[in-house]
């Protein structure tokens, strides 16, 4: 059945209409006519009251909370009540958006946030030179995971060629070396990237009197040459450890007596004493040239025979001082930070 709202139901005038005396002739007209109307007109006619309980849902709060229990089939569905533009509406605000009271904060996070940029600073800074100098932290790792002697035999003499070849097995070591015609310092690193360097004007390997070798500690990974790391363990060391040289075709066994690190300007460690010597020197720390490290040695094998008197060296070397690596990034970095202290050179 359709229902039809209050707006579509007739409304009659309020005014009352004149009364016509009944006529009982034309009130059974009346109802035959009604009788006889189709029932499409029945559907569209008003229903009762009756009928309307349980369909109709109330009209108001007031309705509802009195209508019957059971008789409404859906709970009455209110609009929302809408505030007006002197209401204040309260928003979610993401947490971004939320800036916590300054007065709230700790001390220690108001510390943190200020170093907070120093500190990534010095990490990104560390992790560069970590990479930077990658061979010498790999180089000490492999040494104190290897088990290398220490000591060479003295009991044989093989037989070697004729170049000539140190040796260090504690460190794990095998170099040609260079004899430089000349101390002066470009040369001697050119030379150092085919191997260690003899300084010129000191003895040879087997003769009476001090024979000096340098090698690199460590250099700039883009400098040329194989050997920018040859000695970089050669602090491990020791006094009683020996190494061999080969020179002429013939191998010499040294043995360490002493080992000290001294000052670039230090020309006291080429002087002889008349016995058979051998010096090894490295910039110290690994990755500076701001020291070096000396290694003093003796020849056992084949036991020397012969001396020669006590002699002071007369050094040629540029700027009067050992040779060291060249002006590398570090270097470079140190001497630009003593200019900013306002340190010495």
């Amino acid at each position: 059945m359709v229902l039809m709202s209050h707006a579509h139901i007739a409304r009659f005038p309020t005014q009352p209409a004149r009364r016509k005396a009944n006529d009982p002739d034309a009130a059974t007209q009346a109802r035959k006519r009604i009788a006889e109307l189709p029932d499409l007109y029945q559907q569209h006619a008003a229903p009762d009251k009756e009928q309307l309980v349980g369909l109709v849902q109330p009209t108001s709060i007031a309705a509802e909370q009195t209508a019957p229990t059971g008789l409404l089939r859906k709970p009455l569905q209110t609009a929302p009540i809408l505030p007006t533009a002197d209401v204040a509406i309260p928003v979610d605000l993401p947490g971004e958006h939320f800036e916590e009271p300054s007065h709230s904060i700790p001390t220690w996070r108001k510390l943190f946030d200020k170093v907070r940029p120093f500190g990534i600073g010095i990490a990104t800074f560390a992790l560069l030179f970590l990479v930077y100098k990658a061979p010498i932290f790999l180089s000490q790792i492999s040494y104190l995971t290897s088990d290398k002697p220490a000591t060479v035999s003295t009991n044989t003499t093989p037989q070697v060629g004729p170049d000539p070849v140190i040796s260090i097995p504690k460190i794990n070591v095998t170099a040609p070396i260079v004899f430089a015609k000349s101390n002066v310092e470009s040369e001697i690193q050119k030379d150092l990237q085919s191997g260690v360097v003899h300084y010129a004007n000191t003895a040879n390997p087997g003769e009476p009197g001090n024979s000096v070798i340098f090698g690199h500690s460590s250099n700039d990974w883009w400098e040329p040459g194989n050997y920018k790391f040859v000695f970089v363990l050669l602090e491990r060391m020791a006094v009683g450890d020996s190494f061999t040289v080969n020179y002429n075709s013939q191998q010499y066994v040294y043995q360490v007596t002493e080992t000290k690190v001294v000052e670039p300007n230090d020309l006291s460690v080429l002087n002889s004493d008349g016995s058979h010597q051998l010096t090894l020197i490295t910039c110290t720390p690994p990755g500076t040239s701001w020291r070096r490290f000396i290694v003093k040695a003796k020849q056992i094998s084949p036991e020397p025979t012969t001396t020669a008197p006590a002699a002071k060296s007369t050094s040629d070397f540029d700027g009067k001082q050992l040779t060291g690596t060249s002006t590398n990034l570090t270097d470079q970095l140190a001497n630009w930070w003593r200019k900013v202290t306002g340190g010495s050179e």
